[in-house]
């Protein structure tokens, strides 16, 4: 995997003010990767999201791999042992499994 073009992880929040700015900071590294300067209700809220899923991303993903993996060996065994298909469902969710590992992969 290459080099990624973001701002290096983990990613923090920090809070100007009570209920003030919200910015997104690069843990133990100066600047600011964004700021929500206008008050929102939900910027607090909106930050702590970003920044569970911007530093849980490469996790989430290695662990779908892994299922996806084991999921495709496991239908490959049943295939091979039984002589039968595996039924429509299972194919249907190995597809989203498929689609939701082409949006998270890297493309730095």
């Amino acid at each position: 995997m290459s080099e990624p073009k973001h701002t290096p992880l983990p990613w923090i929040i920090f809070s100007d003010l009570e209920d003030g700015p919200v910015a997104l900071l690069p843990a133990g590294r100066p600047g600011e990767i964004c700021r929500f300067n206008q008050f929102m209700q939900n910027n607090q809220a909106n930050a702590e999201f970003i920044v569970r899923a911007v530093n849980n991303h490469d996790a989430l993903v290695e662990a779908l791999r892994d299922a996806d993996d084991a999921l495709r060996g496991m239908i490959y065994d049943f295939e091979h042992e039984t002589g039968e298909n595996v039924d429509a469902d299972i194919n249907h969710t190995m597809e989203k499994i498929e689609q939701a590992l082409a949006k998270g992969k890297d493309e730095s």
